[in-house]
């Protein structure tokens, strides 16, 4: 009887070990190992793509993307002229994949949840929902894969940081204008606190934050600062920029107390 309950546990342990494996692996899958192949061999897709420059533009037939393909192209042009411009680059010549997507469901398909947009950056992969009611097909992903891939990894808050100054608007906002009216209500964090734990914050006023934050550092201390900055992180700041943190935080909330905010409406504070 003994051995009957022995042998039963240790079979149950195997198929549990054994199930626990195939989700690691799915897991793996859809979050650390997407490729292109990935995506065009899925079976609830059927891709048209045409190229711009080094980029391949993947959307499906019939959807909106496929009816609004030459705007599309047109802003792929722009939104890789915005970056290199931001950088100080004058290229970027490894081959991306963007894929544009009718809804944040059909995302899901693809990567396991729901979002507006996600970047694989090491597999030069962006997607975006363009849908007629949202459009995402900003330069932040775009930043995202660039940034990683020249300058490598960083803290969360200077990662979204710089892809979220890239656009240089939030939710239909000028940026600067819109974290000004966030600091008038009270709810903008200490930056210092930022470094730890950015991505269980509150993401609706943590990504325009950090965005209008790096804007001021790179206009004011210039790319070339900001990137030792990405590099050394936070604690890196008074060292390169000559001045500790909570002065240029302070000083940053004084420039952003000119920007205009009587027509804003942000109707993620309510």
């Amino acid at each position: 009887m003994l051995n009957s309950i022995k042998n039963l546990s240790v079979l149950c342990l195997f198929l549990l070990l054994c199930v626990l494996q195939s989700c690691s692996k799915i897991y793996m899958k859809k979050y650390s190992e997407l490729n292109v192949n990935d995506i065009l061999e899925h079976d609830s897709f059927q891709w048209k793509h045409v190229i711009a420059g080094n980029t391949i533009l993947y959307y499906e037939e019939n959807s909106y993307a496929s009816r609004n393909i030459k705007q599309i192209i047109t802003q792929s042009k722009l939104n890789m002229n915005n970056a290199l411009s931001i950088l100080h680059i004058t290229q970027y010549d490894h081959e991306i994949h963007s894929f544009f997507l009718e809804s944040r469901q059909k995302m899901k398909e693809i990567i396991g949840f729901e979002s507006n947009g996600a970047a694989y950056v090491k597999s030069h992969i962006m997607l975006d929902v363009f849908a007629e009611k949202l459009k995402t097909n900003t330069t932040h992903e775009l930043m995202h894969i660039i940034s990683y891939n020249l300058w490598g990894w960083t803290e969360p808050w200077l990662n979204e940081g710089l892809a979220v100054c890239s656009d240089d608007s939030w939710h239909g906002y000028k940026l600067d204008e819109l974290v000004s009216y966030l600091m008038s209500k009270g709810v903008l964090i200490p930056i210092a606190d930022l470094k730890i734990d950015f991505y269980n914050k509150n993401d609706l006023i943590t990504y325009p934050q950090v965005g209008s934050f790096t804007k001021y550092l790179i206009e004011k201390y210039g790319i070339d600062n900001y990137r030792k900055v990405w590099t050394h992180g936070m604690e890196s700041i008074p060292q390169v920029l000559l001045h500790p943190l909570d002065e240029i935080e302070k000083e940053w909330k004084e420039f952003l107390k000119e920007k205009p905010i009587k027509h804003i409406d942000y109707k993620y504070l309510k």
